[in-house]
């Protein structure tokens, strides 16, 4: 049996452990870019969902009352989930929110243009 060169034994281990995390950083950065592609198409839908929204207020058409509403009312779930949950300091924040969407939906339910 030959004894293998012990410097193309140490390149070889050397690239293979190279090899290992350039693979484990390739499978990390493929999950964090997907979830960055999921979040940015949320965002995309949301941000045009609030464009007609708008321009539909502006017209004061109904189904843009509704779709403002609907809109305030998640807003309004998420302050109160965020009021229970928060520390005390963070609150404010929370009651600030959920008075913001309940000032929106007396304006929406009155028939003002919000």
């Amino acid at each position: 049996m030959k004894n293998p060169d012990a410097i193309l034994m140490i390149i070889l281990g050397m690239a293979k452990g190279f090899g290992a995390i350039a693979n484990g950083i390739g499978a990390a950065g493929k999950v964090i870019f997907g979830w960055i592609a999921i979040i940015a198409s949320a965002a995309i839908l949301l941000a045009t969902c609030l464009f007609f929204t708008a321009r539909g207020l502006l017209d004061h058409q109904t189904w843009a009352r509704g779709m403002a509403a609907l809109l305030m009312i998640a807003l309004l779930l998420v302050s109160v989930v965020s009021l229970v949950s928060a520390k005390s300091r963070h609150r404010l924040i929370s009651v600030l929110f959920m008075a913001g969407s309940i000032y929106a939906l007396r304006g929406l339910w009155a028939g003002y243009v919000v």
